[in-house]
């Protein structure tokens, strides 16, 4: 259901080999290496764009890929390619352009602090009427979740590097579909929808990415939510308070 078509179109545009079988995929390179190619992704992928590119950076020649992901951890990993000697363009657009180098070199590098898991902190002191600050994070990468709980009736405030996340008031309902950044993340869906079982009102969530996404619902309504799934929708009524299962 998950499939990694998008991955093996990148490997051989690069001229590899892909065999698939009993489960198995077995990939190797051509005599010579990879070498650089033309890549359209057919539909927008994280994990088909980190592929591509690490596949490139040593590649003989030029890759150019499009349709690619635009996610912060994308810009993070050119980056870091950079630092160790590969040439990466284009990050954080639709279209990557790189020309393969000979080597890489080590370097020191921090990495950039996850948006779901600071999202998840978010959410914990929407769901709890909390008061949280969250340090070493990067308020910019967190819009998409933080114009959310907004809307939910959370009070956020923004600093140069943290967070602060307060909710007094009741839940509101929302209205919410997963997009490819810098839409709202399919990660974070199901931490709103638990979050949504306690506001009052209807919401609806859709989810756009992936279609397995829901699989949790069932256990949340063990514990008192009430929420209809249809396909890739989800209509949520909300309730005074869960309880435990």
């Amino acid at each position: 259901v998950r499939p990694i078509d998008q991955h093996i179109k990148g490997f051989e545009a690069m001229g590899a080999m892909v065999e698939q079988s009993g489960g198995y995929v077995c990939a190797g390179a051509p005599k010579g290496g990879l070498r650089g190619g033309h890549i359209y992704l057919d539909i927008v992928s994280v994990g088909a764009t980190m592929n591509a590119m690490l596949a490139a950076v040593l590649a003989e020649g030029t890759t150019i890929l499009e349709n690619v992901a635009r996610e912060p951890h994308i810009v993070d990993l050119a980056n870091f390619l950079n630092m160790m000697g590969a040439d990466v363009h284009g990050a954080g657009t639709d279209v990557i352009k790189i020309h393969g180098v000979k080597q890489l070199h080590g370097c020191n590098y921090s990495i950039i602090p996850d948006q779901i898991e600071a999202g998840s902190y978010m959410v914990a002191a929407a769901i709890t009427k909390g008061n949280i600050t969250l340090h070493n994070v990067i308020p910019k990468h967190m819009e998409p979740i933080t114009a959310k709980l907004r809307a939910a009736g959370c009070e956020v405030e923004e600093f140069d590097d943290a967070l602060r996340i307060t909710r007094t008031g009741e839940l509101r309902p929302l209205k919410l579909k997963t997009m490819p950044h810098p839409g709202f993340p399919t990660d974070m869906q199901p931490l709103m929808t638990a979050l949504l079982t306690l506001a009052k009102g209807t919401s609806i969530v859709t989810e756009g990415i992936w279609e397995n996404r829901f699989r949790y619902v069932d256990e949340l309504i063990h514990m008192g939510a009430n929420i209809q799934v249809d396909g890739q929708v989800a209509v949520i009524e909300g309730v005074k308070e869960l309880h435990p299962a």
